[in-house]
């Protein structure tokens, strides 16, 4: 639909319409790089809280951990649950890519950090096993991990 150059005007300094353009797509987010892939793989991976914790409960819902063939481009979401109606810091939720030194890659998805969970609409990395340690903090300092392996392959 196409209206008068006047019109137009008028309605988008109202803000009542969006730019006619089509929607467009987001490109996938490079959450492991190829030369982060070949790092040596980690000899430990413990989550590195032991014991039981209070802290958030974190579940894998995209990939999830182990699964058989996790295709790339695909969604990444986890989700984040306080405990005892604490809040979670969402600056404080961190994803860590496992290798022989740990690569802290949050900020590739910051912008998809909100409300509890971590929604990145579709991820890139290469083909193979990876590892990441998601860690989450509620607003009392309780911390809480979750290691998950993530076998990718290519579509």
């Amino acid at each position: 639909m196409t209206f008068p150059a006047a019109t137009r005007r008028m309605v988008l300094a109202l803000g009542l319409l969006l730019p006619a353009a089509p929607a467009m797509a987001q490109a996938p987010v490079v959450l492991v790089t190829e030369q982060e892939a070949l790092e040596p793989a980690p000899e430990d991976v413990s989550s590195g809280y032991k014991g039981i914790t209070r802290g958030p409960a974190i579940e894998d819902v995209a990939p999830r951990d182990g699964q058989a063939n996790y295709v790339i481009p695909g969604p990444f979401r986890i989700r984040i649950v306080s405990r005892n109606e604490v809040p979670v810091d969402p600056d404080a939720i961190r994803i860590v890519y496992l290798r022989s030194r740990p690569i802290d890659v949050t900020q590739r998805v910051r912008p998809f950090i909100a409300k509890g969970e971590i929604n990145v609409p579709a991820v890139l990395m290469p083909p193979g096993l990876h590892l990441f340690r998601i860690e989450a903090t509620d607003g009392l300092g309780r911390r809480s991990s979750l290691v998950i392996k993530v076998n990718a392959v290519s579509k």
